[in-house]
């Protein structure tokens, strides 16, 4: 018992970590405005 009663607050501290990288993540991808276009790509093939 002694080992899993070490464990888990480290396992709890990874949840954290990790939920507020993906909300941090999602923060970041939602305060960017950015509008793809199709044609961006036709300059490089021209070359």
């Amino acid at each position: 018992m002694q080992t899993t009663e070490r464990v888990w607050p480290w396992q709890l501290l990874l949840a954290v970590i990790l939920l507020l990288m993906a909300a941090g993540m999602y923060g970041a991808t939602q305060a960017h405005d950015y509008t793809w276009k199709w044609y961006r790509g036709a300059a490089v093939l021209r070359l």
